[in-house]
């Protein structure tokens, strides 16, 4: 070995070495278990999306003028799922129903409750229950009786089939239950019955987030704001039938929203924009998955194919949401709490002395639904892609599509053969390592 080469080999041996020693705190103390407690330590993920949705979209509530929501879902499959990608949209549609839900009961919603106590001591005398009463097995009547002539007749010949093999029915004979008696019961119960309907028009997802613990467990964070100019949008939309003058002040470069594919993995929900003349747009970002683990090709294809018609339904209707959706939500909730005291009488004659027991019971019903119906012109995809989810290696299959007001006005003009009409101004102008990862901030405070 030459003098070089025995030198660095010692100096690469002294470093692992090193490298392997537990480093010490100025006390003396190793640091090794803090760093191992760490990481040992759970991770928080939904904390840790509220707080980041805090610090991030807090800005865009502004008093008087817009309205932020925010909520989180937890995504129900693990990455190793087959159908992740799916769950994972689902979570994201969770987190926007539980956003927007909350969002339409602020501003008003029709609630019933009731609380009831019910308390019954039990006049028996010497608190011993009555005799043990057998008028039910002696005196059926019509259908019953009826009924318990067949039973009769069946039980015979079943007894008969016993005996002729040796085995005596009465060893299958079963006593009558032994009647139960409330000696004492204080049982309050409270219920509440809430809904709220309100209109979800103009509300848009500024930004969405999506955490994991490194372990496997994803969840999904959505801000959602609404303004009355976004409301106006709205409406403008739906009635000037692309007739809406563009501001070339805000023309936008709409292939940057797609040209790092890394991005559009975090994006989901409906965003306003201008396009490259200054027109307003409307682009709403979806995102299905394939669910095909296999290697043929032709099939691949296929499920592609499938999971991105998918994704276009998804991102018409949110936009359909934006323009024109409503919401109903309803919840029913109970909670009880029972105290009972019971005894049982056998058919002999014998008290059985049961223990006294307390049962509390909580249950909640949520029923929540959103409709739209509207008609629109000029709705297109913008841009379609697929790729792996950058953390679980899941195949995502996602989508652009678009609205815009010269695309709609083109697609008029030319469906109705007929020239260009004189536009209208636009009364809106001037105004697994574990970690979260967000979508893009498209819009800013200001537009709102």
């Amino acid at each position: 070995m030459k003098p070089n080469t025995a030198l660095f080999a010692i100096a690469i041996l002294l470093f692992g070495t090193a490298l392997t020693q537990p480093a010490t705190s100025p006390s003396g103390g190793s640091e090794t278990s803090e760093i191992a407690k760490e990481a040992l330590e759970p991770v928080d993920i939904k904390k840790s999306i509220e707080d980041q949705m805090e610090t991030t979209c807090r800005p865009y509530e502004k008093a008087g003028r817009t309205k932020l929501n925010m909520a989180t879902q937890i995504v129900n499959a693990r990455p190793t799922d087959k159908d992740w990608a799916k769950s994972r949209s689902f979570a994201y549609e969770a987190a926007v129903l539980k956003a927007q839900s909350e969002y339409i009961s602020e501003q008003g919603q029709h609630i019933v409750g009731e609380t009831a106590q019910h308390i019954q001591k039990a006049a028996y005398p010497n608190d011993e229950p009555p005799p043990f009463d057998d008028s039910a097995l002696k005196s059926p009547q019509g259908l019953q009786q009826l009924v318990q002539k067949l039973v009769a007749l069946g039980t015979g010949k079943i007894d008969q089939q016993l005996r002729d093999l040796g085995i005596d029915p009465k060893d299958y004979e079963k006593a009558p239950e032994p009647q139960r008696y409330v000696m004492f019961e204080n049982a309050i119960r409270k219920t509440a019955l809430k809904q709220a309907i309100g209109s979800i028009v103009g509300m848009v997802p500024v930004q969405t987030f999506e955490g994991n613990d490194g372990k496997g467990n994803f969840q999904i964070g959505v801000c959602l704001v609404t303004s009355q100019a976004m409301k106006d949008l709205a409406a403008q939309v739906l009635r000037a039938h692309g007739d809406i003058a563009p501001d070339p002040t805000k023309a936008q470069d709409l292939t940057l929203l797609y040209k790092d594919k890394s991005q559009l993995y975090r994006d989901f929900g409906v965003r306003r924009v201008f396009d490259e003349e200054g027109y307003p747009a409307l682009i709403s970002f979806y995102q299905w998955g394939s669910s095909y683990a296999g290697s043929d090709p032709v099939m691949k294809d296929q499920f592609q194919e499938e999971a991105l018609r998918q994704a276009t339904d998804l991102a018409d209707t949110q936009l359909a949401e934006f323009l024109k959706g409503s919401m109903d939500a309803r919840s029913q909730s109970q909670a009880s709490e029972a105290l009972e005291k019971a005894a049982e009488r056998f058919p002999d004659g014998y008290i059985q002395d049961d223990e006294k027991t307390r049962r509390a019971v909580d249950g909640a019903i949520r029923d929540i639904k959103k409709s739209v119906s509207i008609d629109i012109v000029g709705l297109r995809t913008l841009y379609k892609w697929h790729g792996n989810h950058p953390i679980t290696g899941q195949e995502v299959v996602g989508v652009i599509r678009i609205w815009s007001a010269k695309g709609e006005k083109t697609t008029r003009e030319f469906r109705d053969n007929r020239p260009s009409g004189a536009t209208v101004p636009n009364p809106l102008q001037g105004s697994e390592k574990a970690g979260i990862t967000s979508g893009r901030s498209i819009m800013k405070p200001d537009d709102f």
